[in-house]
């Protein structure tokens, strides 16, 4: 059962940790709450007022599970390897407003600079026609060598569940409140899926997935996890 932060048990902060941060995630959700409140004024504040929030919420929550280190992954546009195997990838999402781009800009900037004002606490990753879901599985993959070392993929993007993997690998699922972000292990992703989340990948081969805009096959997704 997913737990919040601030309700972890102690035997699961009491290994060293690194953060394996969304950048993209945590910037859009800024941006669009800076434009609920209406803030976000043609780029006139400080990159410190927009995005000291994302480094203080990444510093509470590694000081409270034990992490040395914030590797913070952002994408550079699509894949091409993806778009070569599917034109279509994708290509249902609305294009970013000059704003946003702008925004998403500024903020890689930012921790760029953190990174270069303190490289022991803080990491920067991107890399052209890359996404960070690509990234983050080569480091859970490149890890696997240290397994005492407890990885902690800070992200709402359920793809990231496939990385699950029991104690070594968890998921924060970002909220408003570090404290209330909830915390899914490889059982609770297995659960969501209703099959091991390993299996993510064949089963939306099968049902689709929409947010990608992957067509189905046509095979009832109900069918499909019988099959795997």
């Amino acid at each position: 059962m997913t737990v919040p932060v601030s309700d972890l048990p102690s035997e699961q902060i009491g290994f060293p940790g690194i953060l394996i941060v969304d950048g993209n995630c945590f910037l859009r959700a800024r941006f669009d709450a800076l434009a609920r409140k209406s803030k976000l004024k043609g780029g006139k504040s400080s990159a410190p007022e927009l995005f000291s929030g994302i480094r203080m919420y990444l510093e509470n929550l590694k000081n409270r599970v034990g992490a040395k280190k914030s590797i913070i992954l952002f994408d550079l546009g699509h894949s091409e390897y993806r778009i070569r195997l599917f034109p279509d990838y994708k290509g249902n999402r609305p294009e970013k407003s000059e704003e946003l781009l702008s925004f998403l800009k500024s903020g890689r900037i930012y921790f760029k600079n953190l990174m270069k004002s303190d490289p022991m606490l803080w990491q920067v990753m991107m890399f052209d026609n890359m996404e960070a879901d690509d990234i983050a599985a080569f480091l859970v993959s490149s890890f696997s060598a240290l397994p005492d070392l407890r990885l902690w993929l800070v992200s709402s993007d359920h793809d990231w569940f496939q990385l699950l993997e029991g104690g070594r690998v968890l998921q924060v699922r970002y909220s408003t409140g570090y404290k209330s972000s909830l915390v899914w292990s490889e059982k609770d992703a297995d659960q969501y899926f209703g099959l091991p989340c390993r299996q993510w990948p064949k089963l939306s081969a099968f049902i689709g997935d929409g947010s990608d805009h992957i067509p189905s096959t046509g095979i009832w997704p109900r069918t499909a996890h019988a099959w795997l």
